[in-house]
């Protein structure tokens, strides 16, 4: 099946080259040819339009590596650092969280560009008792997403506490996370983390403590 999908590209092309073989026929000194005359023709327009495909498409990734080039080189949008919600803004991590700060607590980003580079770590909570922030809707530029230790202590990254992030665009960014997500465009470089169970022993041990017994 996966062999099917990968055949998908070559689909226009082949109906370009496929109609040009037929109309050929109509040409008087291709016709003259017989088929070998609209079988060169529809070979000859298969490799023009895939040549312009190929094309277009490596304009369209110059497209997004300038686009992508031109918002590292801007500054933020002009925000409130005491701020508590932020829509539709520009914010680079240096002025997120300037020079020696390494905790971001209590915002909630709607919309936003987060501009790195610089490592983070999101879908932090205070307290096991609060819920774990919003996490949705958000898309990944130039990113890496590393599943690190439920009991790990990052020393380096920029840690975001009971901060939500709904539509969000994140750029040049190494993501850190205690559970692995997955969805269109994580770029995970890390594998996933097995879990193993405890032994029985020790889950008897639990609950002894939790009844009281």
């Amino acid at each position: 099946m996966s062999g099917v999908y990968g055949l998908w590209p070559l689909l226009p092309t082949g109906l370009v080259a496929l109609v040009t073989a037929y109309f050929s026929t109509g040409v008087t000194w291709i016709a003259a040819l017989g088929p070998f005359g609209w079988m060169a023709t529809g070979i000859i327009s298969f490799f023009i339009a895939s040549a312009t495909v190929a094309l277009f498409a490596r304009a369209r990734l110059w497209l997004v590596d300038v686009r992508l080039r031109s918002k590292l080189s801007l500054d933020s949008s002009p925000f409130d650092p005491m701020a508590r919600v932020y829509e539709n803004k520009r914010l680079f991590l240096r002025d997120i969280a300037p020079s020696g700060r390494l905790v971001v607590s209590g915002k909630n980003f709607i919309g936003c560009e987060i501009i790195g580079p610089g490592d983070i770590a999101v879908i932090l909570r205070s307290s096991e008792y609060k819920p774990f922030p919003k996490f949705a809707g958000n898309f990944f530029y130039n990113m890496n997403c590393i599943q690190i230790a439920e009991d790990s202590k990052p020393q380096n990254a920029i840690s975001f506490v009971d901060c939500d992030f709904d539509g969000c665009h994140f750029y040049s960014l190494n993501m850190l996370f205690y559970h692995r997500m997955e969805g269109s465009g994580w770029n995970w470089i890390t594998p996933a983390t097995v879990v193993s169970e405890p032994d029985l022993p020790l889950l008897e041990t639990k609950m002894t403590e939790v009844n009281g017994d």
